[in-house]
């Protein structure tokens, strides 16, 4: 959490489009959720028309993630299955 304020102290939150959150406490709900599901989405938050979710791998100590970024259309038609992709890619290399 410190990391977080540190950051949002020093740089805020941008909009880029109308869907960006750009509020503190919106933001920390969001981040909460995340932990609670295990991955990320992007709902046209940085571009329109554009959609991206990402899902968390540890290896060992590091963190990475493998992501997908597709057409809003196309990305809430196959969100279920790129997530079920998503999970096992990261079964098989873990």
């Amino acid at each position: 959490k410190s990391q977080l304020n540190d950051y949002l102290g020093a740089h805020g939150l941008t909009a880029r489009t109308k869907n960006t959150i750009t509020d503190q406490d919106r933001l920390r709900r969001e981040l909460e959720k995340i932990r609670e599901v295990g991955y990320a989405t992007d709902l046209e938050e940085f571009a329109l028309g554009l959609c991206c979710m990402a899902v968390p791998v540890q290896t060992g100590r590091a963190f990475h993630a493998i992501g997908l970024s597709a057409p809003v259309e196309r990305f809430r038609e196959h969100f279920g299955g790129y997530l079920d992709q998503i999970k096992a890619a990261i079964a098989r290399s873990t």
